[in-house]
């Protein structure tokens, strides 16, 4: 049974088109604008996945993350980042966030295997 997926990022496009993706797969998505907005959303909705974006306002999506594998509550919780930058696939970026905390170039691949 799909899970429900938080999808975090400052272009309302790109929060489109995965929703409208993710839900064709059945999953329930809740979207965010920014990691302020995401970091309010997990303790609100309890997603079984977060899928967001690096480069957002406010709170970027490192430091979202660094504060979601913090907490007791949620460092579990599976994060994916999405990134429009070359060369930070994979990398720590500038940020050097904790080893959960890594970027990949598309999220929907993981997405799947929370499926599962």
């Amino acid at each position: 049974m799909p899970g429900k997926i938080l999808v975090a990022d400052d272009s309302p496009n790109i929060r489109e088109i995965l929703k409208l993706s993710l839900e064709t797969d059945g999953y329930t998505v809740v979207l965010a604008e920014d990691g302020d907005q995401a970091l309010a959303m997990v303790e609100q909705e309890k997603p079984d996945l977060v899928i967001m974006d690096i480069m957002m306002p406010r709170v970027n999506g490192f430091q979202v993350c660094r504060r979601l594998k913090g907490d007791r509550a949620t460092h579990d919780l599976p994060v994916i980042m999405l990134t429009a930058k070359s060369g930070w696939a994979g990398s720590a970026g500038p940020a050097r966030p904790a080893a959960s905390c890594r970027s990949t170039a598309t999220g929907r691949r993981a997405a799947r295997r929370a499926r599962s």
